[in-house]
């Protein structure tokens, strides 16, 4: 039997660190997923997923991604008092948001 969960996607939003009462930290991030085919309207659609990253993963998210980045998440499914989890094994920070602010001169 296998649980394993491969997301590659860009984060919806600048992460944020929290620190609990027991000295953990969490990270809390929305991850956008594009799906692979196109709807019925010729439009791809795409699942957002709200993942937690706890300790050294949320030091490093702060550290390393912003909105808009691209990251890839292996882990596993969790469920616990019917409330559904991601559980984050591996992280891997593939891309930067391009920047907007790049000028290129014309001659």
């Amino acid at each position: 039997m296998n649980n394993v969960l491969l997301l590659t996607g860009r984060i919806a939003n600048d992460p944020t660190i929290k620190e609990l009462d027991n000295n953990k930290k969490v990270c809390n991030v929305l991850i956008a997923v594009q799906r692979d085919y196109k709807n019925s309207s010729g439009e791809y659609e795409t699942d957002f997923f709200s993942i937690s990253l706890w300790n050294g993963y949320a030091e490093s998210a702060i550290k390393y991604i912003h909105k808009g980045d691209l990251i890839n998440i292996f882990g596993r499914l969790q469920n616990q008092d019917n409330k559904l989890s991601i559980v984050i094994e591996k992280i891997k920070f593939l891309a930067s948001k391009p920047k907007n602010d790049t000028k290129i001169d014309e001659k």
